[in-house]
């Protein structure tokens, strides 16, 4: 009965401890890292890998993550922690100092970091750790996933999280216990869409184009939106071309990039006078033998000369069209 008694005294120790630490002092935290993930808009998730106690792995946050509601860390528990229940415990860390620059599994270095969050392994063989960034809503607890009692600022990061004894003087078998881990993000019921607009002359300023969703005008400050998931109809308009249109499967978590390149076809035009006509287009003369001509979208004037006889024309020629432009004579016949 006392071996059962201290039992029960230190599960209950144990899991006084487990949850979001009081204290904010720094700690000292020494291992290799093991993986980086980087985690914003579109991040992968990363392999499942093997991690072996006091292996560190870092979590940072990249510049664009809008679309980012929280980090889900999946560990399954070694075959170990159910031999030495209680032994084990997960840590994680943040305002890691100094940052890692080291490349992975490069030789043990030592950061500062303040305790963020801990859980020993009593029973578990799974577990998911969700971590949210900006607030808790829409974050549910089960039974085999952990929530830290507060959402983690963007100050915090990096983060590092590892694996530890909780005692001194574990069996030798059990320092060989590895935990299969994976960092994958947590998305918000969003995607982003991108857009790029291109003219010949180069790019486009966003806000000198049209950009229509189902033929709503948008206000589109920075050339990005987020919506909700599913198909979206988009048209982009700027002067002096036809519009560009393009539907786009937009997913949750996922940036799309819609690139409208507007190229100007150049109008074809025929050209047909009698023999001996000389024709200038703006100015500039051509020749017959050529029988077709490509010009650039617009206006244009068209000048025939054949003898004393001398006409102008002027027309607008769309891009992509063709037309035919003839000098036609006739002979006037009236009764004295």
């Amino acid at each position: 009965m006392k071996v059962r008694w201290k039992s029960v005294v230190f599960l209950l120790w144990v899991l006084t401890l487990s949850g979001f630490p009081s204290k904010s002092e720094a700690d000292i935290v020494r291992g290799k890292i093991l993986q980086t993930s980087r985690m914003g808009n579109g991040a992968p998730e990363s392999p499942l890998l093997s991690q072996k106690l006091e292996d560190l792995w870092l979590i940072a946050l990249e510049e664009e993550q809008d679309l980012l509601k929280g980090i889900e860390i999946f560990i399954e528990a070694p075959k170990e922690a159910q031999t030495y229940r209680g032994t084990y415990a997960f840590y994680l860390y943040g305002k890691i100092s100094p940052t890692p620059t080291a490349p992975p599994q490069s030789p043990p270095q030592s950061y500062e970091g303040t305790l963020l969050y801990f859980r020993p392994f009593v029973n578990e063989r799974k577990l998911y750790v969700q971590i949210p960034l900006q607030t808790k809503a829409g974050f549910s607890l089960s039974p085999d996933t952990a929530i830290l009692d507060k959402p983690v600022e963007k100050a915090a990061f990096p983060l590092l999280f590892t694996f530890l004894p909780i005692m001194k003087g574990i069996p030798e078998p059990a320092y060989k216990a590895e935990f299969k881990v994976q960092v994958r993000a947590l998305w918000k019921d969003l995607g982003k869409v991108r857009f790029t607009v291109k003219s010949p002359k180069g790019p486009v300023p966003i806000e000198k184009a049209r950009i229509f969703l189902d033929d709503q005008l948008l206000q589109l400050k920075e050339g990005s939106i987020n919506l909700e998931p599913g198909l979206r109809n988009f048209r982009v308009e700027i002067d002096g071309f036809p519009p560009f249109q393009t539907t786009v499967a937009l997913e949750k978590g996922k940036v799309v990039t819609v690139e409208a390149t507007f190229i100007k076809k150049e109008a074809t035009v025929h050209i047909n006078a009698p023999l001996g006509t000389l024709v200038f287009i703006d100015g500039k003369p051509v020749s017959l033998s050529q029988g077709e001509f490509s010009l650039d979208p617009g206006e244009h004037t068209f000048s025939f000369r054949l003898g004393d006889y001398q006409v102008s024309k002027r027309f607008y020629m769309e891009q992509g069209k063709s037309y035919g432009v003839s000098l036609y004579l006739d002979i006037l016949i009236n009764e004295d």
